[in-house]
Parts: C-alpha cells; structure tokens; sequence
C-alpha cells in the first residue's frame, strides 16, 4: 500500500504490524520508532479534523505515553486516509498480564509487585491525559497496553475525545464492562464526557489489575435466576461484590478471588467511592497514584513461597487459594535455568529430613490449659442499718402485696417472674421506707452489673481453654508431612503417565498454548475476547459448553470459537519432543512444593510454640478475669440477700 505524507514523499507501506475492524497498522518505511495506521473506509471531514487537531497538539511528552498522531497520511488525491504514530515496540494489551494463563506464558517473572507497579503507572498515565484535557472515553484493557518493566501507553487514541479551544471532539464508542452507571444504555456519541467518567473505568482497570482480572462486578448472586445479570447489568444495579454491602446482601466475588483485606483500607476506600459514591465524588487518577505507590512500598515476599507477594501485616492469600482452591496464580520461574529444573531439593531433603523434621514438631506439648467451672466464694453480706428494715405490719403489708403480684403474674407465664417480683420488693419497700427502697435498687444494679461481667469472662475463659488452634496447626503439619512422604512416588507416577500418554497430553498443551487474541475468528473482536478472559477462556483449550454464558456470546460464535478450536485439532501434529515442556511442568511443580514443605516445617516449631504461648497467656489472662468477676458477683449476690431473701437465695 503507498500513501503520502504531509510533505507529498510515497510511503511504501508493506508490513502490517497488525489488523482490527476499523484498520491497519504498518511499519513506517522512513523510521524503525514510527508506525502508519490506515482505515479501511473513508473517513469523514469531522474526523479528518479530529485528527488534524490531534496532531497539531502533539510533543514528545505526549508522544512517549501514547501511539499519538504526528502527522496525516493522504491517498493520491490528497485526503486523509490515515496518520503516522509512535512505534511503541514490544507491547502487549493490559488484559494479558492480569490474565493467569497469558501472564505466566507471556510475563513469567511477573509477581504482584509488578501488578501493583503497574497500577501506579495506570494511575500516571491517566493523570497524565486528564491534565491535558484529553478524555479517554473508550477505557478497556484494548487500548491500553503493557511492556516488560510494566511501563504503560495508551493506543487507539484517535478514538479519545479531545478538546481544543471551544472545540470538542467526543469519543463516540465505550465497552460497556468500563462505563460508569450513569452512562449505561445511553448513545455515548451524544456525551461530553469527563474525567470523571474515566475515573470509573479507571478504577476497574485498577481493580482487574490488583485482583488477577476479576471484575469488580462480577461474582455470584443469592438468587441469580435463569437469566443473572451481565456485568454491565449489575453495574448499573449497583452490584459491586467485594465491600462489606456486597456481603450484607448475599452477593459473593467468584471463586478463588482477593478479597479486600489484600489492599490497604486506603485503597478499599478509593474503590467504595469509584463504584458506590456519586461521580462528583469519584476519586481521580491523582488520589489513586499516591495510594496506589504507598501499597506498592507495604508489599513483601512471602517466606514459604517466593514467587508469592503480598501486602504486609496480612497472611499471605496466594498461599491460602493454592491451598483452598487448588489454584496456581504466580509460578516460580527462578526454579529454572536453562530450561532444565534444578532437581537437587530431592537430594538435599530426603525422606529421612522430613522425619527429623517432623520429630521437632512432635516435641512442642500442647497447652497446658485445662477449663474448670470457676469457684464460687461465699461473703458476707453487706449488713443494713436498723432504719432500712421493714417490721411487724409493714412487712405483712408486704407480703401481701406480693401475694397480688403474684396473682397478677399468673396470668403472665412468659414474664420472668423473678425480676417482677424483685421489682414489686423494691417498689414496696420504697413506698414504705423510701432510704431502704434506694438501697435495694443500688444493690440490685450492681447485682445486675457484676453476674454480666462474671457470666461475659466465663464464657472467655471457656473459649479460651478449648481453644483449637494448637490443635488445628499441629493437623496442617500433619498433612505436609504426609504429602511429602509420599511425594517421590506421586512424582514419579505423574512422570510415567506423561511419558505413556504423551501425545494427548501433548495435544492438551498445544491447544492450550493457542490464544483466541491471537486468532482470527469471525465475530470474536476485542472487546469479547476480554469478556471470555474473564471467564477463564484464553486459549482453544478453554473453548468448551462454558462459552454460552459468556454475555455477547450466542450460538452463531459459540459456533464459530469451535470451528476454531477444531482447526487447531486438526493442525496438531505429535513429536516426541513436545512432551518436554509436559515434564518440565510437572518437575518444576513438585519442586515448588517440595520447597514449600520444607520450608513449613522448618517453620512448624516455632509457629506452634508461638500458638501454644499465645493460647495460654490468654487463657491465664481470662481465667484471672473470671475469678476477679466472680468474687465481685457472689458479693453482690450475698448484699442483695440482705435485702431480698425470697428471690437472692
């Protein structure tokens, strides 16, 4: 293709660096750092105005974070059929580094710091944009793409709006799963958009970035029906699953997710008023960078697993979700070299260490807590003056008072009769020596006061003696030990069944090794292939019956993603070789785990002593605690007895 620059030279366009809906893109033939988009229709004048603006604006600031326009392109006869941009080098689209799979095939030495640096840069570059009065309207993890050293450029830029002067030119397009609720269902090309417009998607960018591609308002409902909202359905219901509103009403985050506690509540602040807050109040990219940067300095390496990185002050999650849900989100690429794993953990830690180690665990006592119902004292009672006392007829008027009390109370089963006949004493007494009726209720308040905290301690203390942590601990060692015993034969067995089903294994990682992003599949563009990454769906391998649920997906491209799929079947042709990348996954697993256990157990005895002392301090502490309540009970208990016998016995 030959096109002329805004001097006139021919520009002889011949390799294509890539291709979408809208256009293509070549290399320049001029410069090895610029590239040439051209569209595959006419444009129209307005957009040639666009354009033309756009890289009247232009400099180098604006150049370095964005495949900015530097320059027109014409046709022959002299219209604009396209522009000359930066060549940003090797880049890659943002959903492939918060995607699992595409993140450890395309980014293997990629950890959660780099995710959370990568953030901070998303926070930069939008704060960037925003003060140069540049909206990007259109926010998906399209159009905004990643390198290596996380560093951050936005492409597409033709479709931003701009405004220059008194003109603005608007951003006519948006994916909905980026849009705030305020703009869902609405022509977007009739919308002034703004900053805080962006602000929203912005944050679920963000958000995607810290949680491995989960979306803020995707999880599971209580009730979710035949048809459950889209994720632009419940961005407009309002249907954010990760705050403490989310779980007031049932609505859950998928499986295997963060949840907030992995941030700083900072940041969980931020995201409240993103996603629930009005859009005034929507935090913009310069409250977002500092934030983000200060969980950026808090994150820490964890101490069983290396590849895992986690915000300080917290357990670490990565650790918890293997566990738990089975589920590899961060591989450990330093146990390579060379494509070869470093076997040796096998010769250095051999069955007869686990036992050795195991023997240290064995030796740690459980707490020395035994709960025994705390003893009752029994005091005196504090003695009464003689002009408190009610005598002779005063008290038979009293009794009988109480006899209609009583009466009365029979018609009231569920009252408690004790309290109401406490309270007819009290009354009775008052009425007939109002100093003795004072008395009775001050001992009666510090009677109610004291039993509270007596019973509130016991229960403490009780908690506290059979408390299960040691208990708990000492099982999940139990279970280490165990799978490292028997590790060496599973290893082996997990070998000797790639070795003998190697060639539909081999498939199986074939297709998995083919992504749809990089495929050509009719109706399958962008903005579904980032839906279908959300749910899991990356490669040909994932394509399965799953496909339907994904929102925009039907029949006609569920069709056509399987046609796809077949064709890469179709494609594979088994070598011997193609096993060994099989073999090194399963070496490289065993490895990490056997490191992990190690390191456990290392650990075991000193955790479960810390288990065993804190256990104890604090069952000290309670048990102290009860017999301090206790006593201030039973004395209250035997003042009250002083006063009203009939119902303190």
């Amino acid at each position: 293709m030959v096109v002329l620059d805004a001097s006139g030279k021919a520009l002889d366009l011949k390799k294509k660096l890539g291709e979408g809906g809208e256009g293509a893109v070549w290399a320049s033939p001029e410069r090895s750092d610029r590239a040439v988009k051209t569209y595959l229709r006419p444009i129209s004048t307005e957009k040639s105005e666009k354009l033309a603006t756009m890289v009247g604006i232009a400099d180098p600031p604006l150049l370095q974070i964005a495949a900015w326009p530097s320059g027109l392109v014409y046709d022959a006869t002299r219209k604009p059929v396209g522009f000359e941009m930066p060549k940003l080098g090797t880049q890659r689209a943002l959903h492939e580094i918060f995607g699992t799979k595409s993140r450890m095939q395309i980014f293997p030495e990629a950890d959660w710091r780099l995710l959370v640096h990568a953030a901070v840069n998303v926070a930069g570059a939008f704060e960037f944009m925003h003060r140069r009065a540049i909206v990007i309207g259109d926010v998906n993890p399209n159009n905004v793409v990643i390198q290596n050293d996380a560093q951050i450029r936005f492409i597409d830029c033709d479709s931003f709006q701009i405004t220059v002067g008194s003109r603005t030119f608007r951003c006519e397009v948006g994916m909905a799963e980026y849009q705030p609720p305020e703009l869902q269902g609405v022509a977007l090309g009739s919308v002034t958009r703004t900053a805080q417009h962006d602000a929203f998607g912005m944050a679920v960018l963000i958000f995607q970035l810290l949680f491995l591609g989960k979306h803020p308002f995707m999880g599971r409902l209580p009730n979710p029906g035949a048809n459950p909202p889209t994720i632009d359905q419940n961005i407009k219901l309002g249907n954010y699953f990760y705050d403490e509103r989310a779980r007031q009403r049932g609505l859950e985050p998928p499986p295997a997710s963060l949840t907030l506690a992995a941030v700083t509540p900072e940041l969980a602040r931020l995201f409240e008023r993103a996603f629930r807050g009005a859009p005034d109040d929507r935090p913009l990219a310069h409250e977002w960078k500092p934030a983000l940067q200060r969980l950026e300095a808090s994150v820490v390496q964890c101490s069983v697993n290396k590849a895992h990185r986690y915000r300080q002050g917290i357990n670490c999650p990565w650790c918890t979700i293997e566990v738990q849900q089975q589920i590899v989100y961060f591989a450990a690429p330093s146990l390579m070299a060379g494509g070869l794993v470093d076997e040796s953990i096998w010769a250095t830690f051999p069955q007869a260490e686990v036992d050795r180690l195991w023997a240290e665990i064995a030796k740690v006592a459980p707490p020395n807590i035994a709960y025994a119902a705390t003893p009752a004292s029994f005091p005196d009672g504090k003695p009464i003056d003689a002009d408190l006392r009610v005598k002779g007829k005063q008290f038979l008027l009293c009794m009988c008072g109480l006899a209609v009390v009583a009466i009365a109370l029979a018609a009231l089963p569920r009252t408690r009769v004790y309290d109401w006949v406490d309270l007819a004493v009290a009354l009775i007494v008052w009425l007939l020596r109002p100093r003795g009726g004072a008395e009775l209720m001050a001992r009666r308040v510090r009677f109610n006061e004291t039993k509270t905290a007596y019973e509130q301690a016991e229960d403490e203390w009780r908690r506290c003696a059979e408390a299960q942590g040691y208990a708990t601990m000492r099982q999940q060692l139990a279970q280490v030990k165990t799978l490292l015993s028997a590790q060496r034969a599973t290893y082996e067995a997990e070998i000797r069944r790639v070795r003998e089903t190697g060639e539909a294994e081999a498939k199986k990682h074939y297709l998995d090794s083919q992504f749809i992003r990089a495929a050509k599949i009719k109706g399958i563009g962008p903005a579904l292939t980032a839906r279908l990454a959300y749910w899991n769906i990356e490669t040909a391998l994932d394509i399965t019956d799953a496909v339907y649920r994904v929102q925009g997906i039907g029949p006609a491209k569920a069709a056509a993603l399987k046609t796809w799929r077949s064709q890469v079947e179709q494609r594979f042709r088994f070598d011997r070789k193609m096993i060994e990348p099989m073999l090194l996954d399963v070496k490289r697993r065993h490895v990490r785990q056997r490191l992990q256990g190690r390191t456990e157990l290392l650990t075991g005895p000193q955790m479960l002593r810390g288990v065993v002392d804190a256990q104890e301090k604090r069952a000290y502490a309670a048990r102290a605690t009860a017999l301090q309540t206790r006593a201030l009970f039973d004395q209250a208990r035997a003042d009250m007895r002083k006063m009203s016998p009939l119902v303190y016995r």
